[in-house]
């Protein structure tokens, strides 16, 4: 009887045991997904930044060429800087949605899937967003003076547009050459894509790839 007993107890405390254990495992898989978007919070603000950058970037641009519609490579560069700024929204609009998609309770499987698209959203936005302010500074270089100062450069000092934007291209192409070359070496790319990303998305792929490991144990 006192073995029955003992097995009993035994029994009891194995079951008091797992379900303290899946208990623990809970807390802990629920304090790691909410991890994440506390992560992802001031990403949305920095986000939310850029869409009003861009939106004042836009009207700014079309005031500019629209007053400007009498001189062609004003109306140029004004309708030019324009559709960059669109761009910057469509991109900023989008990693907006994705990060408002993720749902901590979903599968660890698939909100890896998701943080990954926010990412290579993010990445891929901030390359061939920022890469041709190689050049864009130019035509900003242009507005500034002729909408502040009534000085046109282009017609007063073409010589000096002409010099910094071949200064541009130059930096433009060898920034170019540099990232096909960097190409080559996986360590570096994994360095200057985690720097594109910004430590918030890295930590939330760091968070989900431990809760992962942690659900298959």
């Amino acid at each position: 009887m006192e073995l029955d007993e003992l097995r009993a107890a035994w029994q009891s405390m194995d079951t008091r045991l797992a379900s303290q254990q899946a208990l623990t495992r809970e807390i802990l898989r629920y304090g790691r997904r909410h991890q994440l978007l506390t992560v992802l919070r001031p990403m949305v603000v920095g986000q939310t930044v850029g869409v009003v950058s861009g939106l004042a970037g836009a009207l700014g641009a079309a005031a500019f060429w629209v007053q400007r519609s009498n001189v062609p490579h004003l109306l140029a560069i004004g309708i030019m800087m324009q559709v960059y700024a669109i761009l910057l929204i469509l991109v900023v609009a989008r990693t907006l949605a994705l990060i408002a998609g993720v749902d901590a309770n979903e599968p660890v499987v698939a909100l890896q899937r998701r943080v990954a698209l926010i990412r290579r959203t993010v990445v891929l936005g901030g390359i061939w967003l920022g890469l041709p302010w190689w050049i864009l500074w130019v035509p900003v270089l242009v507005m500034v003076f002729h909408a502040f100062l009534g000085v046109d450069l282009m017609v007063r000092e073409p010589g000096v547009v002409v010099g910094c934007a071949l200064f541009g291209a130059a930096g433009l192409l060898v920034t170019l050459k540099r990232m096909r070359r960097m190409r080559a070496t996986p360590d570096t790319v994994q360095r200057l894509d985690s720097i594109f990303a910004g430590r918030g998305l890295v930590s939330v792929q760091r968070t989900l790839d431990d809760l992962a490991r942690f659900e298959q144990e």
